[in-house]
């Protein structure tokens, strides 16, 4: 057995016993680790603020390889995100952030890149202003999570002829999924391929290489959004499929049909 120390992100927290809870953190240094933090649900911890969803943390930690999870020894609050919950959209979207790297366990997780895009999508999103739309913030960490896993589109040029997007000559484009790039109106993608339109391809590129802060700032048409929420939809499905399925998206899609009802 042996003592670590880490930074992280609390994902999941789950009541365990009377009054402890077992948390699911995303770690700097080694990726998604699960402590048991004994008593902290009691009255007498000083933990209960400390180990809430989504704050960020400094844990020390009892390791051992054989056990499931492992046992919490401290913690210390490093920072919060309190504007999150204070929005059900923002803070939904907060959540599938996470859901998204749980689910992208083992393989990417454990990615030391990974920790900062995630930590930075989450602060961006909490200094947002309240009904803001984040769903650029959180595209831009789906697309870098496809890079990560080495399975990123090509959305620069046209997998035919490699001559790089232009919105004058191709409005529209063809994606195939399969292959992980766009065909030019003047190159034949053949049959499967799901049409786009110049911008979607345009933002599904910036989507790449922005930082968070970047893309708090970006204001997508609402038929681009369409088609970028139809590409993210069939690009997981086909290449991600069991990543892709986030409950809390599920959350944001009932949420929003309730309110246009």
């Amino acid at each position: 057995m042996s003592i670590l120390k880490a930074e992280g992100i609390i994902l999941r927290s789950m009541k365990f016993r009377e009054t402890s809870k077992v948390l699911t953190l995303f770690t700097r240094e080694h990726g998604v680790v699960k402590v048991n933090a004994k008593g902290s649900r009691s009255s007498k911890s000083r933990l209960g603020a400390t180990l809430e969803p989504l704050n960020v943390v400094h844990i020390v930690y009892y390791h051992k390889d054989s056990r499931d999870f492992q046992i919490l020894s401290a913690a210390d609050l490093i920072e919060t995100f309190p504007s999150l919950p204070t929005d059900l959209e923002k803070w939904a979207y907060a959540c599938a952030c996470g859901e998204l790297v749980l689910r992208a366990h083992p393989a990417a997780a454990a990615t030391p890149k990974l920790y900062p895009i995630l930590h930075d999508t989450l602060r961006v999103m909490n200094a947002m202003p309240s009904g803001q739309d984040v769903r650029c913030c959180f595209w831009g960490l789906q697309m870098k999570l496809l890079g990560i896993f080495g399975v990123a589109p090509n959305l620069r040029r046209c997998s035919s002829c490699e001559k790089p997007l232009n919105p004058e000559i191709s409005p529209t484009v063809q994606f195939y999924v399969a292959r992980g790039g766009f065909f030019c109106g003047t190159c034949d993608a053949g049959a499967g391929a799901m049409e786009l339109s110049a911008e979607a391809v345009a933002w599904l590129a910036n989507f790449q290489t922005l930082p968070a802060a970047k893309l708090s700032q970006i204001i997508v048409s609402i038929p681009a959004v369409s088609e970028i929420e139809k590409f993210y939809r069939a690009y997981f499905g086909f290449h991600l499929e069991e990543i892709g399925k986030l409950q809390a998206l599920k959350f944001v899609r009932d949420l929003r049909q309730k309110i246009s009802a």
